[in-house]
């Protein structure tokens, strides 16, 4: 489940290689692309059907094991990335093209009378996600002990019934190589389809296949929804018919896009003098603040609130609109009565949108 392509391999067939892991480089692309010649517009690109980019999220996924009992799998997004091979159709030919990637995490588990229950230790790099716009994919499947990945990738675009295959070598964890393998993608087509989590009317059908010496060849179904990620996959038996895995349910919330920029400080002003002498007043002690829209649409305005304690202050009370990736300024001034120690909260939140917020707590002490 999870992107993992199901495959049986016997240890006799690979003594010499304890654990298949990393996928070498691609040493040839097989053949002329299919479809290649059809119109952008019946083209589909592939991020819009994968994991939307969201760290808070998760997808839960039930899949029958034999003997009617049911195995779980909790998708979700790393913050870390990788670099990886994403290929691209160039003159009617793949090339290589190297990006940057975020990888998904997954957490194993099983399903007890309804509740699904998830184990704690996570299992990485079975999917790979984009950063910027480019489709990237992960194979991994595990059994004896034995796995093979690919951190197997296809161009940005499909088109219906392209189908795009990679020669490539499989190199063990310590660095031996062993079988060369071909991997194939292809976009079977478009439809709706009907899951535990829902119907989803926008989705398209992937075949993964791989095929190498002395190794049964393997081959996998996904549907992707748009917006959404993964919902179905089915994968052969050895014994005949299909495991089908299933989106159970899913957790998409909405993520916050403002960020401050946290330099010099941040909300902690120190010690500030209360003391006046003669005519000269302590005015306090004034500190700049940053924040950005790190999302990919504008924000049209943004109100201002310290919660907590009058003695910080906020030279406006909104901020106008900001641009994917603008930043604003804004000063708050610090002016202690007594001698204690003041905090307060700060919050920048998007107008119209409360969901969307930032808070920094503000801190100083009065002193001599």
């Amino acid at each position: 489940m999870t992107g993992s392509l199901s495959v049986s391999i016997l240890h006799k067939t690979i003594s010499t290689i304890p654990r298949l892991a990393a996928i070498a480089s691609v040493c040839a692309i097989l053949g002329p692309t299919s479809g290649i010649a059809q119109t952008v517009k019946q083209q589909v690109r592939l991020m819009d059907y994968f994991y939307p980019k969201n760290l808070l999220a998760h997808w839960d996924y039930l899949t029958e094991k034999e003997s009617g009992e049911f195995k779980v799998t909790r998708v979700s997004m790393n913050s870390k990335s990788s670099k990886l091979n994403v290929f691209q159709i160039r003159n009617g030919r793949l090339a290589d093209c190297y990006k940057r990637a975020t990888w998904m995490t997954t957490l194993r588990g099983r399903s007890s009378n309804g509740k699904l229950k998830f184990g704690s230790i996570a299992d990485s790099h079975d999917f790979y996600g984009s950063k910027d716009n480019y489709a990237i994919y992960g194979f991994y499947s595990a059994k004896d002990h034995v796995s093979i990945r690919c951190n197997a990738v296809f161009p940005e675009k499909f088109a219906p019934k392209q189908s795009v295959s990679v020669k490539t070598a499989l190199f063990d964890s310590e660095g031996r190589r062993g079988p060369n393998a071909v991997l194939t993608t292809q976009l079977i087509g478009k439809g709706s389809v009907t899951v535990p989590a829902g119907r989803f009317a926008d989705c398209i059908h992937l075949r993964f296949s791989m095929a190498a010496k002395g190794i049964p060849s393997v081959t996998r179904d996904e549907w992707w929804a748009k917006g959404v990620g993964i919902v179905k996959t089915s994968a052969p038996k050895a014994e005949g018919g299909s495991r089908v895995g299933k989106l159970q349910a899913y957790d998409l919330p909405f993520e916050v896009t403002l960020d401050f920029n946290r330099r010099g400080n941040g909300g902690d002003f120190g010690r500030v003098s209360i003391e006046t002498w003669g005519a000269s007043i302590n005015t306090g002690r004034t500190q700049t603040f940053q924040v950005i829209n790190r999302g990919k649409i504008p924000i049209s305005a943004l109100d201002i609130s310290i919660i907590g304690s009058n003695r910080f202050k906020c030279d406006r009370a909104s901020i106008g609109k900001l641009a994917p990736g603008e930043m604003a300024e804004f000063f708050i001034t610090f002016t202690p009565l007594d001698l204690i120690r003041y905090t307060a909260k700060l919050k920048v939140e998007e107008r119209g949108n409360p969901a969307n917020f930032q808070t920094l707590k503000l801190r100083g002490i009065g002193d001599f």
